[in-house]
């Protein structure tokens, strides 16, 4: 018999064994912060609801979401506010409450004090500059009307997007519009934290608005009751 010989690999070339992959670890989401501004609304005018009480609650289901609350009475108050905003690091949604109204005398936002403060005018926009925010939401009657004053607040603030009404909002239809803005801002979609443009969150929550008829216009859709404008990044 022939002497054992040892086995050597046909191809003359030595085994490679790749090493095995470490498993993958699931990222955590970056915590999500809010900030809301809020006025007392006047019964007098249709509307008395408490945003942040309603707010807070929701964003207990929200899971890592930083919810900071504050009243605005006065510009002051308005300005100091903002001021914060952008001293912090990043804030995923500005959130304005105030009764507001579009007309030849101005666009204005009214505060608790009495004071109506046109968006018009040059000062009143620098409020909002350079704010470390990635959308503003104006929830006030008939600011969104003004269309170029909005691109205008998207240029001063830098922010990606802003939100606001075309016409009056009743109470019940703020709360439901904006618990879907923010769960699809913010919330959990299709059970991960949401990472939607600001456009798709904007399309989304109108056609909801139309398909739940939430939105009680002639044509919803055309004309919507809540319109956005956006920055450079979300325009295409």
């Amino acid at each position: 018999m022939a002497p054992d010989t040892p086995l050597t690999p046909t191809s003359g070339k030595p085994l490679l064994v790749k090493p095995a992959k470490p498993p993958v670890v699931a990222k955590r989401p970056r915590k999500m912060q809010v900030m809301l501004l809020e006025t007392h609304l006047d019964s007098d005018l249709r509307s008395d609801r408490s945003e942040s009480r309603f707010l807070r609650e929701f964003f207990e289901n929200f899971g890592d979401l930083d919810f900071i609350a504050s009243s605005i009475h006065s510009q002051a108050d308005l300005s100091k506010f903002l001021a914060h905003a952008r001293g912090r690091r990043r804030i995923d949604v500005v959130h304005i409450v105030a009764h507001g109204r579009a007309g030849r005398r101005g666009t204005t936002i009214g505060l608790t004090d009495g004071e109506s403060l046109d968006l018009h005018r040059r000062e009143v926009q620098h409020l909002f500059a350079g704010l470390r925010a990635d959308a503003l939401f104006l929830s006030c009657c008939e600011l969104g009307r003004e269309r170029k004053l909005m691109r205008d607040l998207v240029t001063v603030s830098g922010v990606g997007a802003v939100f606001s009404y075309t016409d009056d909002v009743s109470d019940y239809q703020a709360f439901l519009i904006e618990a879907l803005f923010y769960h699809l801002a913010c919330g959990y979609y299709r059970g991960e934290r949401s990472d939607l443009p600001w456009r798709e969150v904007y399309e989304r929550i109108k056609f909801g608005l139309d398909y739940f008829g939430i939105d009680d216009g002639r044509a919803p859709l055309v004309h919507p009751l809540l319109v956005a404008e956006f920055g450079d990044a979300q325009a295409s």
